[in-house]
């Protein structure tokens, strides 16, 4: 699961990156969106909910860190965290 957990997370950070390069209407911007729903769903129709946590530059799941970025401007983790 925790292997899952990593892809999932990675490709959302992917998807978030490019829509911010491209835009959300942009064929690239999509090309990424889908792979991520897909993994989602396919991830949530096995297990009742995504348990993550969110620290300042950290995605943890049962306290096991599954992303790390430092980089403020960059960060998914940080971004998610100050809000």
């Amino acid at each position: 699961m925790e292997n899952d957990l990593i892809d999932i997370v990675k490709s959302l950070v992917k998807t978030v990156k490019a829509i911010q390069m491209y835009g959300i209407n942009h064929p690239s911007a999509k090309n990424f969106c889908v792979p991520f729903y897909k993994k989602l769903t396919d991830f949530l129709k096995n297990n009742p909910e995504l348990d993550l946590q969110i620290e300042q530059f950290f995605i943890l799941h049962a306290d096991e860190i599954i992303h790390e970025e430092k980089e403020k401007e960059s960060s998914i983790a940080f971004r998610l965290f100050r809000n």
